[in-house]
Formats: structure tokens, C-alpha cells, sequence
């Protein structure tokens, strides 16, 4: 059986908070138990405001701790940029290492065959097609000729071979003067100055260096944000910065898409349709934000707020979360449910795209990150970059050499292994 999913699109984080905000003043502005329920929270968050920036603190809401309902609400952009510049400086010597790999899994000029005589000839590639030149020799005027230089046609109509079985022919059209029709000739190895002649089969014989363009440019980098209680909430948001960062300077386009959702502690979830009456099941809820576009230049504080500051979860999306709660007509659940896995986040949405709720971009590399299974380390950083850029460049060269393009041959694997957790990768490995 399906599972229960609802996911609703947003083409900016303006719109999103629009929307939601929307919908939360309508949830306070009647007398029910939702709207009670983000009173209770707001005078809590209030509360430990007041307490300061205490560990239990610093660990829910992140750094620096809101002074008040009003400063979390008010925030527009990342504050902790000290967070993000030791991640960054964790994972500086690795980027350089996947800088290394990534040149070498396509370099960035790329020997291209090519069957105009342009660029350098290539004596291995002809050699790979190399075969004797045909030629036609009169005995007569001992002479060898070109079989382009007219219409070779069997000797009278029919196959005469000489005793050592060559073939003989005679010219019915020539552009030999000095061969004239109907002379004798034997179909055999042309010959110049004593030397027999051979050519190659293979017409791409030579080569050009040539920029390359990957095939599939654009990478869309799908972040689930948010964790359980006990979890940190930023390091799915800073991986997929610092990869998009990584990923733009390679030539990639790269979209940036935010994944908020909840799943149900049990039958807590109404998906009937509006004038139904409400059936409580399980399923989970998402909203899905584009937060970069493809063409668009990143701003880095606005996007690292959306996905790595805890006050932006802990106290904007748990009041959305209670708002869509009313809307739907759900049973309250005070626990605000559960924090989904980078699977299910993922399934929800390749099941919405195969029921074509939702399109799904052609020539698009997408990658997910996040949720509750996500990476909590600057080594799980490392796993995903490694993931995400090896995957994107070696789906890329594998459709390059479907297209024509040659590689030079890897002599030393161990310049694409990089080590992770004490454990070693080779990216050419990596799909």
C-alpha cells in the first residue's frame, strides 16, 4: 500500500514564509487547541530566551541564542558564520583533494579523434585500422594505378583471375592518361618506388584538443532539514553549500531545493480531501522551497539560515508545523512528529514525480541530503561531497565517451583514492 504524502511547492523562501505565516495567524485568531498549542510554545521559547546562551541552549537554538520570539522570528540571515568557516577549514585539505580527482576523472581539455586533417596526427590511432592500400598494376606499361583514378570493371564481365589468383580488371572510364581503356589490369597491393602502401580504416586518425562541455550540467541538490530533538540540525546545510560552492567552479549549474517535513507518530494525519470527513492516518508532509536556482549567484547567509540555523526550525518551522496541523484537520500532536529519513524524504518525492504531481527535469543530476539518518560529523561532510562529486563527474565521463571522447589511460589508480573515516574511496569507483 502507498504511503500517505502531501508535498507542496514553493519558488522562494519569501513565498514559503508568506504562505505559512498566513496560515499561523489564522490558527491564533480562533479558539482552538493548535492555536493554544503555539501560544504554550512561544512563552516557552520566551522563556529560555531569558536564560541566556546556556549549553541546553546553544544546542537547541545554535549561536548566537535569540534575545526573544520577535529577534528569531526577525532573523533573515546565518549568524554563526564561525560554524561555517571551521567546517570549511575542517574540510579545506580534503576539497583540495577532490579538486585533484576531479581533473583527472575529466581533464579539462580533452583529446578529442577527429577525421579532419586538423590537430596531430595520431600514428596509434591510424595504426588501429592500418590495411593494405588497393592498387591496380598493368604488366604491360608496369605501372601501378590508383583505383580512384577511373572505373575498374571486371574483364570481360566476369570474374579472371591471373595464376597467382589476382583479380583482373580493365578500365572503363579513366582519368589515366597513360593507362588506356581496356588495358589488362591486376587488382592487387598498390605499390610506390618499390614500396607497398598501406592506410588506415579508422578516419579519426587525428587529434584536437578541445573544451570540453559535461552532458549533464545542471545538479540539483535537494537538503532535508531539521533533526530529531537530540540532533544537530546544520550539517546536511553546510555539505550542500560548500558543494555547490565546489561543484560551480567545476562548470556545474547548480539549483537548490529545501525539503521541511514531518512524519506522523501514528494516526495523527488527515488526507482526505477538503469536505471530506477527516480520517486519521499515518504519512508525512513536506514543503519543497527553491532556494538558489540554476542561473541565480549564491547568497550564502540568507541559504545557510534556511538550512543549517536551528532557531529557523526550532521556533518559525514548529509553528508552521502546529498551523498545517489545523489546516489539514490532524490530531494535535504535541511532539510535532518525527524527523523523516534521507529514504523517505527521497521515495515521497520520486512517488510524487511518478504520479506526476511533480516534474521531473530531464538532464538533471539530483542528489538528496539530510534527515534524520544524515551525516553529523565533518567526516560524514566528506562522505557526502564524495558522493555527490565523484558521482556528478563520473556519470559525465561515462557520457562523454558515449559520444565520441577518449580518456587517457589511469596508470596510477591511487591518484583517485582519497580516505574518509580511515577508510580509502577511489572516485573512479564511485557511482
Amino acid at each position: 500500500m502507498a504511503r500517505n504524502v502531501q508535498i507542496l511547492l514553493f519558488k522562494s523562501l519569501i513565498s514559503y514564509i508568506n504562505y505559512w505565516d498566513k496560515e499561523v495567524l489564522k490558527t491564533l485568531s480562533t479558539n482552538n487547541e493548535y492555536g493554544s498549542y503555539i501560544k504554550t510554545m512561544r512563552s516557552g521559547n520566551a522563556q529560555r530566551f531569558k536564560e541566556g546562551e546556556t549549553p541546553d541552549n546553544l544546542e537547541w537554538y545554535g549561536f548566537p541564542v535569540p534575545t526573544s520570539n520577535e529577534d528569531a522570528m526577525g532573523r533573515k540571515e546565518f549568524l554563526n558564520m564561525e560554524l561555517y568557516r571551521r567546517v570549511y577549514d575542517e574540510l579545506e585539505p580534503f576539497l583540495a583533494q577532490l579538486e585533484k580527482v576531479s581533473i583527472g576523472v575529466i581533464p579539462k581539455e580533452i583529446i578529442v579523434p577527429t577525421e579532419l586533417e586538423l590537430g596531430i596526427f595520431s600514428f596509434e590511432r591510424a595504426m588501429m585500422g592500418m590495411e593494405g592500400i588497393p592498387g591496380l598494376y598493368s604488366k604491360k606499361f608496369d605501372k601501378y594505378v590508383s583505383v580512384e583514378d577511373g572505373d575498374p570493371v571486371l574483364k570481360d564481365g566476369k570474374q579472371t583471375f591471373t595464376e597467382d589468383k589476382k583479380a583482373i580488371y580493365t578500365y572503363n572510364r579513366s582519368n589515366n592518361k597513360e593507362i588506356p581503356l581496356g588495358t589488362e589490369l591486376w587488382l592487387q597491393q598498390l605499390e610506390k618506388d618499390g614500396q607497398k602502401q598501406y592506410g588506415s580504416s579508422n578516419k579519426k586518425s587525428f587529434l584536437k584538443k578541445e573544451k570540453y562541455k559535461r552532458p549533464a550540467n545542471a545538479i540539483r541538490l535537494f537538503v532535508l532539514v531539521g533533526g530529531n530533538c537530540n540532533q544537530d540540525t546544520y550539517w546536511a546545510g553546510l555539505t550542500a553549500v560548500i558543494a555547490a560552492q565546489f561543484l560551480q567552479t567545476k562548470g556545474y549549474a547548480v539549483k537548490i531545493t529545501v525539503g521541511i517535513g514531518t512524519g506522523s507518530n501514528g494516526a495523527t494525519m488527515n488526507f482526505q480531501s477538503p469536505g471530506k470527513e477527516p480520517q486519521l492516518e499515518s504519512g508525512a508532509r513536506y514543503s519543497l522551497i527553491d532556494v538558489k536556482d540554476y542561473a541565480e549567484t549564491m547568497d550564502s547567509l540568507t541559504l545557510l539560515y534556511t538550512v543549517s540555523d536551528p532557531s529557523f526550525f526550532r521556533v518559525r518551522i514548529f509553528e508552521y508545523f502546529t498551523a498545517a496541523m489545523a489546516k489539514n484537520k490532524d490530531a494535535l500532536d504535541r511532539s510535532l512528529g518525527h524527523a523523516e529519513t534521507n529514504k523517505e524524504f527521497k521515495d515521497a518525492f520520486y512517488g510524487e514525480v511518478k504520479k506526476r504531481n511533480i516534474e521531473e527535469e530531464k538532464d538533471t543530476l539530483y542528489y538528496f541530503l539530510g534527515g534524520r539518518d544524515a551525516q553529523y560529523s565533518v567526516e560524514g561532510c566528506k562522505k557526502d561531497l564524495l558522493r555527490i562529486i565523484c558521482n556528478a563527474e563520473n556519470t559525465n565521463k561515462q557520457m562523454l565517451k558515449s559520444l565520441g571522447y577518449e580518456f587517457d589511460i589511469v596508470e596510477n589508480p591511487d591518484d583517485f583514492t582519497v580516505t574518509v573515516g580511515g577508510k580509502e574511496f577511489n572516485c573512479i569507483d564511485l557511482d
